[in-house]
């Protein structure tokens, strides 16, 4: 799950934590991502996400949670590890759809 720590600080985020918890399926938080993240704070998110071998993103939170996990996404299921290769070459160069 991605949220930011001033979604998950208000107490807006357990709505959502509290339905994944209940469906029982093992789940972890990453609520580091920065507001406006650099290409480095997304890149070491998905660095982290790859590492966890997770197969669902759910994402609560404004524009910066929205399009880091769009961008995990992609990376998660297509063969570059880096992101960058996405920022200057654009999604075209993705072979296989990204995670759910």
């Amino acid at each position: 799950m991605f949220t930011d720590k001033g979604l998950r600080n208000l107490g807006l985020f357990s709505m959502a934590e509290n339905e994944v918890k209940t469906s029982g399926v093992e789940y972890y938080v990453l609520d580091n991502l920065p507001p406006e993240p650099s290409y480095m704070a997304v890149q070491k998110i998905v660095d982290q996400f790859k590492e966890s071998g997770a197969d669902l993103i759910v994402a609560c939170g404004g524009g910066s949670v929205m399009d880091a996990s769009k961008a995990i996404g992609i990376m998660a299921t297509n063969e570059s590890d880096d992101l960058w290769d996405y920022v200057m070459f654009g999604t075209g160069k993705k072979q296989w759809p990204p995670m759910p």
